[in-house]
């Protein structure tokens, strides 16, 4: 199987296998004197891609908030 092939299936497998990793979705409750709030925590998705080169990439999106993490797409090492 050559490089291209596997980095291919890699992706495919990390995309149909599990395509929205939660870093945190525990909620954490904050008891005051007066009242209780709850503070929620951002669901981080990684998106993956494969570039001209065929180098397997990364890059964060916070989905919660609507925003990539990361200013560029990072190599998979």
């Amino acid at each position: 199987m050559t490089k291209r092939k596997l980095l291919c299936t890699i992706l495919i497998l990390l995309t149909v296998c599990n395509p929205t990793i939660n870093v945190s979705a525990n909620s954490n409750i904050i008891k005051t004197n007066t009242d209780i709030s709850i503070m929620t925590s951002d669901v981080i998705e990684y998106k993956y891609r494969i570039n001209s080169k065929g180098q397997l990439q990364y890059r964060r999106w916070n989905a919660t908030k609507g925003y990539w993490i990361d200013a560029t797409w990072l190599n998979v090492n």
